[in-house]
């Protein structure tokens, strides 16, 4: 089991206008910020989904200690939807999280 029912929610989806979408930067200072509050109320993990062909987001939540549970076929899409668990505490600790927070 992953955790009690109360330490788990599901952050939701972070839409970016795509003038901002250069770098992955503001997607791990949004989830790191998500992530904190989260944290503070008790939440310990969260899932996160996206197409399975955006393959940069997915490198990016594992590289945020993310795990893929698994490929999800939706009717009517052209793609399957990617589904991952994150522990907060290893999204907060990860090493691209630091490194971005550390910018400002």
């Amino acid at each position: 089991m992953v955790g009690a029912a109360e330490e788990i929610a599901n952050i939701r989806t972070l839409y970016l206008m795509s003038e901002y979408r250069k770098s992955f930067g503001i997607y791990v200072k949004l989830y790191v910020s998500t992530a904190l509050s989260a944290l503070k109320r008790g939440i310990r993990f969260t899932t996160l989904s996206t197409a399975t062909t955006a393959l940069r987001l997915q490198s990016l939540y594992l590289s945020m200690g993310g795990r893929l549970l698994g490929h999800v076929p939706l009717r009517g899409l052209s793609v399957d939807v990617a589904v991952f668990v994150m522990d907060l505490e290893e999204l907060v600790a990860s090493a691209v999280a630091k490194r971005i927070v550390a910018r400002d």
